[in-house]
């Protein structure tokens, strides 16, 4: 039993030295998150990695971007509350892309983060559910059990291995097999799954919201691959149509680049000329 015992506390204890080490890796992971905000634009743009692509390259035409690689609805919702609240935000753009309101968006999110952005409107009820019971901090300090920090671990590996980062690369120089198969992979990916009618209620409650508070709200679809926008087709879950039922408009860059496959570095995110080509055309748009 002594000897069981012992085992035991070297297993917990290289547990516990990994946990720390992975911990070092994935902690900017919240703190840069938190430390993101800025109040000083007026318009601001929400969205997730198809956003979250365009770097500070909005700030050129004076518009925040407050996106976030898997952010969903209720992130979203969660900061323009926040914003709300605290700064003097008058126009919001929020990707209302063909994926926007599937179960993959849902089930993939930041809510684990964006809690920090609604901490102070809580009640101590709501504090005790979004921490405790959904286990928050043990998801943050317990990296061996938390999913998402085991893709961000592989992420961060991956670009000390590659040393050319990904925007640089360029999706016409991939082989029309490869780029079939990455189409296919992440059309199953994102639309083989049911509508999130959470995801839809969230949406109305932010066209309320901003609504209410006199913060013009603007849909924005971002760029796809030709290739990657015909698979697609008319498989869109909808997050523009409620828009334009609420008429809202809706700019639907979609096919913008549709002849220019040398501006993504994947099926469906710009690469640096695709960014400085919609910041342009997202000028134009908003001056109209």
């Amino acid at each position: 039993m002594r000897k069981f015992l012992i085992n035991l506390a070297y297993i917990v204890i290289f547990l516990l030295v990994v946990n720390a080490i992975l911990y070092e890796i994935v902690e900017d992971y919240y703190n840069n998150y938190q430390r993101k905000m800025n109040n000083q634009f007026e318009v601001v743009l929400l969205a997730d990695s198809h956003g979250a692509a365009l770097g500070n390259s909005p700030e050129k035409i004076g518009i925040f971007n407050f996106s976030e690689p898997s952010e969903n609805y209720i992130d979203m919702n969660r900061k323009i509350n926040y914003m709300i609240t605290n700064q003097g935000v008058k126009k919001i753009l929020i990707s209302v892309d063909d994926h926007s309101l599937s179960q993959y968006r849902e089930k993939m999110h930041n809510n684990d983060r964006s809690i920090f952005y609604c901490e102070p409107f809580m009640s101590i009820g709501h504090f005790f559910k979004e921490n405790i019971l959904w286990n928050r901090y043990l998801k943050r300090y317990l990296v061996l059990l938390n999913i998402k920090s085991r893709d961000l671990i592989i992420a961060k590996a991956r670009s000390l291995v590659l040393k050319q980062h990904r925007m640089e690369t360029n999706w016409s120089k991939l082989s029309n097999d490869l780029k079939e198969k990455k189409v296919d992979d992440r059309f199953r990916f994102q639309f083989t799954q049911k509508k999130s009618y959470k995801l839809e209620s969230i949406l109305i409650e932010i066209i309320d919201t901003c609504y209410k508070h006199n913060v013009e709200l603007i849909g924005i679809k971002f760029p796809l691959s030709d290739s990657f926008s015909k698979k697609i087709a008319d498989s869109s879950y909808g997050a523009d149509s409620v828009f334009k039922a609420n008429n809202l408009r809706v700019l639907d860059f979609r096919d913008v680049f549709s002849n220019h496959d040398d501006y993504f570095y994947d099926q469906d995110h710009l690469n640096i000329d695709g960014c400085d080509s919609i910041i342009n055309i997202l000028e134009r748009h908003l001056l109209n």
